[in-house]
């Protein structure tokens, strides 16, 4: 229930803890995993599953698997940390009871959520990289041919129009000004309908503001680029940098559309370890955050777990 890490590890990884007693059952006959599905202990689910000696399937005194204690307490709109223990237990074979349906639900409105506040938090990013994009369009690398240029055609155009970075700059920064304005624009669409289709506008608008956040810094690489195009060292490193982070932006994007609920033993391994960075990245190495966050005293260690099973 606490989520301690390192107890659990220590907990799994003694001779005397058997089989019985890692299923073993409470006086509301939940499991281990019961209770850690319970609380939401995304790590320690993570180290429950991974023992072979867990039986995942086994039901509390109301029947219920612990797949099946995370759907009925989850809120409205569900919130992520739910989602993910839904798909950890998922993913490991856990099931829902046949008889869901005749469960009564003790959801409840996610308070945390609030579809408009995010919308806002949105549109002002959207609208910030429209005007940063906006103004790069006319801020041109390398600037302008003056008004008195000898070439009348040239006059107003950019000096380094014909080079390939140039046109890799105005092209990703023409992508990330649409796709910021898009976002912002299909954002005006929710303070007008109720909170399904609030929630479903947000959700499309931020995958329109995704897709700006990837374009921008691909933008201000080819700018940079060539700029400095002339010094190789300088050139090299600042490329390097710009690959790193845009690789890094793009990898934590794809993490949102892996089906993640996949049991094919080849996904099913991929999934497995994008799931787990995605956990440790979000919630940290240890359950744990979440009691002290709370104001509560868990500062159990290995020490200590040694000492309680003396």
């Amino acid at each position: 229930m606490k989520g301690n890490g390192q107890v659990i590890i220590y907990l799994l990884n003694h001779p005397k803890i058997h089989h019985d007693a890692i299923n073993e059952r409470d006086v509301n006959g939940d499991t281990p995993l019961h209770l850690a599905s319970r609380e939401l202990r995304l790590l320690t689910l993570f180290f429950l599953l991974g023992d072979k000696r867990i039986d995942v399937n086994l039901v509390n005194n109301k029947g219920l698997t612990a797949l099946d204690v995370v759907w009925i307490q989850r809120k409205i709109p569900e919130s992520y940390q739910e989602l993910l223990a839904r798909v950890i237990l998922y993913r490991a074979g856990v099931d829902l009871k046949a008889n869901m349906l005749s469960v009564p639900l003790t959801r409840s409105i996610n308070k945390e959520w609030n579809v408009k506040d995010a919308a806002n938090t949105l549109i002002l990013v959207a609208i910030l990289i429209a005007t940063l994009t906006f103004a790069a369009g006319f801020t041109v690398p390398g600037g302008l041919y003056s008004a008195d240029s000898p070439i009348p055609k040239q006059r107003g155009m950019a000096l380094l129009a014909d080079q390939t970075l140039f046109k890799i700059f105005m092209a990703f920064n023409t992508i990330a000004l649409y796709s910021s304005t898009i976002g912002s624009i299909i954002l005006l669409w929710v303070p007008m309908g109720d909170g399904r289709l609030a929630t479903l506008v947000y959700m499309y608008a931020r995958l329109f503001v995704h897709v700006a956040l990837i374009a921008m810094p691909v933008a201000f690489l080819a700018a940079i680029r060539l700029i400095v195009s002339n010094n190789t060292i300088v050139a090299d490193v600042i490329s390097v940098i710009g690959f790193i982070s845009i690789f890094l932006t793009m990898f934590i994007r794809i993490l949102g559309f892996l089906p993640l609920g996949s049991r094919r033993p080849v996904l099913k391994q991929i999934i497995g370890l994008f799931l787990w960075i995605r956990v440790v990245l979000v919630y940290g190495g240890d359950d744990a955050w979440q009691s002290n966050y709370a104001g509560e005293d868990n500062q159990v260690d290995q020490d200590d777990a040694k000492n309680q099973i003396k």
